[in-house]
């Protein structure tokens, strides 16, 4: 004979059941939804073909200015002596420059100083067609060696990843982009005639 406790659990053990799958027909235990991933912060956050103006200095006075004419080839105006020797070179730096990811955007200040940025390593504007100018500081290494300080015009600042960052160095590194030109070697001019010198024949 089955006793009167254990109806009791069946009843309440049935009750319970009931009641769940009451509350997940009605949307009260719907499944916690996962969580879409953060997206990184954009940096310029631009169209490469819109770009058309490109400085990038260091701190040593090191120049590389870049601006493309109106048949929209880029023309190398610094350094000089140098020329663009890899167009297809310098397509894949200024593709990276235009969609910089930074890995997050810090909300606290940081003196400028310990981060790099009195005087910033490296500076990088850049100008667009439709009359925007786009400036990023870029300072030193992070403590943990995984990126570099980054403030932009506004004066927020970032932590890019090191692969980012040896992207748009590229500029200054990369031997393919700057290259010196092969100096022209001028023909040694032939002699005028096989017996220099000598006394032409004259015509009867």
């Amino acid at each position: 004979m089955i006793r009167r406790s254990t109806w009791i659990f069946v009843a309440v053990f049935v009750g319970l059941l009931g009641i769940t799958v009451y509350l997940q027909r009605s949307g009260f235990l719907e499944e916690e939804a996962e969580p879409l991933p953060t997206p990184r912060p954009q940096l310029l956050n631009i169209d490469a073909s819109l770009i058309r103006h490109i400085e990038l200095e260091s701190a040593d006075g090191e120049r590389v200015i870049l601006d493309k004419d109106a048949q929209g080839a880029w023309q190398l105006i610094e350094p000089a002596g140098k020329q663009i020797g890899n167009p297809t070179s310098l397509d894949a730096v200024i593709n990276a420059i235009a969609s910089l990811q930074a890995l997050n955007a810090l909300e606290n200040a940081i003196a400028a100083d310990v981060i790099g940025l009195s005087p910033a390593t490296y500076t990088l504007t850049v100008r667009t067609n439709d009359g925007r100018q786009l400036v990023l500081r870029f300072g030193s290494k992070t403590p943990t060696g995984s990126g570099y300080y980054v403030q932009n015009e506004n004066g927020k600042l970032f932590v890019i990843s090191t692969l980012n960052f040896e992207s748009v160095f590229k500029l200054l590194s990369d031997p393919t982009i700057l290259v010196t030109p092969t100096p022209e070697i001028s023909p040694t001019p032939a002699a005028a005639t096989s017996g220099e010198g000598a006394t032409a024949t004259p015509k009867p």
